[in-house]
């Protein structure tokens, strides 16, 4: 009777050998302590970690960034028959938001990155509604909310005694440009 041999799967190797496959009839099997292989330790990342549910065949890595980066790429690994991980390691870069201006103001310093604040001015005859200064965060999204630029309105003057009071320019329209109010003043008709 010929004895039955079996080809094992790369992904298993036989314990206290370096062979990548070993050909065993069916009652050296039962006899030999198979185990999976094993992978390295993952990569490691610059600003951030794996996290692994092991080091055998088909085992997870999970890349994580560490607070104010963002991952760039695949963020889990597989390891594989050939006792490497599926994927490069994927970069962790600094988180970035866009900021947005304000009608009628600005701001400065031009920094969008993670812990970068900027500050927030009006243009004159404007006054700022809102903090002044917002700070990029961790998740890539600017603190508290967005300041607005309204125009200073002094509403109507009293009339002056024996007078009555008339106002040039003041509050713009929609999207146009402040032109500060002024007081006219009708002279007093001189005396007969």
């Amino acid at each position: 009777m010929a004895r039955k041999q079996t080809t094992l799967p790369d992904w298993i190797r036989l314990a206290g050998t370096s062979r990548a496959s070993a050909r065993l009839t069916k009652l050296e099997r039962h006899r030999t302590h198979l185990r999976l292989a094993d992978c390295p330790a993952p990569p490691s990342i610059a600003n951030g970690a794996p996290t692994t549910t092991g080091t055998t065949f088909g085992s997870t890595a999970t890349y994580a960034c560490n607070p104010g980066y963002e991952l760039s790429g695949t963020a889990t690994d597989t390891c594989q028959a050939d006792r490497s991980w599926s994927d490069s390691r994927p970069p962790a870069t600094l988180s970035t938001a866009v900021v947005r201006l304000i009608g009628f103001g600005s701001y400065s310093p031009f920094a969008t990155t993670y812990g970068s604040t900027v500050n927030f001015t009006c243009n004159d005859c404007y006054a700022l509604s809102g903090a002044s200064t917002r700070t990029c965060q961790a998740d890539g999204t600017w603190s508290g909310l967005q300041p607005t630029c309204t125009v200073v309105d002094c509403g109507m003057p009293p009339n002056p005694a024996n007078g009555k009071a008339t106002v040039n320019g003041g509050r713009p329209a929609a999207g146009q440009p402040y032109t500060p109010a002024t007081l006219a003043i009708p002279s007093r008709p001189p005396p007969r």
